[in-house]
Formats: structure tokens, sequence, C-alpha cells
């Protein structure tokens, strides 16, 4: 899935739990396909449960966003007859696979209990699916000078830094003082 193809609940939920949701959304098809060989990928409704999931929001509010396609506000929920009966509907259908899914990508044993949602998220970035930071290598951020000033806070050396931009497309650059 190209990440230019992430819905507004994928890049929400990319942005609240800095995981690598293409990444992610790609090993978890391969995941499903070992259940269902025939599928492709996730299902739309598969990948809305999924990021709203990440971004923490409940079963009554997920469930409110597939019949009404918005985010509900909390009387929205109050006012809803039906929350109930579709919370329970989504949680049979979506957090069963999801979860899953999700089981077999952090090698748990099925009749385990799924994890909550942050403690998924912390075991997702342990596997190594955090989103790489993209750093201000433009030319939109560069002065007159030709010249990129960066503010760098924590432990890092010299070469860790020179690593940083080789890898982000920017072999060739110079680092003349660290402050």
């Amino acid at each position: 899935m190209p990440e230019q193809e992430l819905c507004p609940e994928c890049i929400e939920a990319e942005e609240k739990s800095a995981l690598d949701l293409v990444r992610l959304l790609e090993k978890l098809a391969d995941v499903k396909r070992q259940y269902y060989p025939r599928t492709k990928e996730l299902s739309p409704n598969e990948i809305r449960f999924l990021c709203l999931s990440l971004c923490s929001y409940s079963i009554g509010q997920i469930a409110y966003f597939f019949k009404n396609h918005k985010i509900p506000k909390h009387e929205d929920l109050l006012a809803e007859p039906d929350l109930k009966k579709m919370s329970n509907n989504v949680n049979a259908e979506m957090s069963k696979r999801i979860s899953l899914y999700l089981k077999k990508l952090l090698d748990l044993f099925d009749d385990e209990r799924r994890p909550s949602w942050p403690e998924i998220i912390r075991r997702l970035k342990e596997l190594g699916y955090t989103k790489k930071s993209q750093l201000p290598l433009n030319n939109e951020k560069k002065d007159d000078n030709n010249k990129v000033s960066l503010l760098i806070e924590g432990n890092i050396t010299l070469e860790e830094v020179a690593e940083i931009f080789r890898k982000n497309g920017k072999p060739d650059i110079k680092i003349r003082r660290i402050i």
C-alpha cells in the first residue's frame, strides 16, 4: 500500500502512535493471507478498525464511525440508540480478525488475550515498526548560504548524525560545528 493511499484515519494513527503504518499494514496483510490464502490485503474496514484502535478510540466510537462516517462527540454517543448493538457487532467482526492477525505478528498464542492498544504499540515499536522521522533536508529549509540548522537533543555522536544524513539521501553533507 503506497503511502499516498493512507486514509485520514491511518494518517492520524501514524501520527499518534509513531508507527510505520504502511509497513505494518503490509505485514498484517501477509499474516491474513496465512489464514485466508485467497485474500490479497486487509479490507478497508479492517484497516479503519486497526487505525482507529491505534488512535485509542473506544469500540463505541469506532462503531459509531462505521455507521456515520465521522468520529463522534460524547453527545453523539449518548444519542445513538443502537450503540451497544453496533459496538457488539464491530467487536465480534473486526476485533476478532484484527486480534488474530496481531497475535500472530506479536508471536502470541491464539488463546492468549490480546494486549491493550498501548501495549500493542509498544511491542510493535520493539519489533521495528517505528516510523522513520523525516529530516528537514529539502531546499525550503535552507537559508541563503545553503546551510541547514538542525537541533538534535540527546546523546548522539557526530558519526551517528552523519549516518542519519547519509540514510536520508544527503551523503555529501558536511558538519562544520557542533554547539
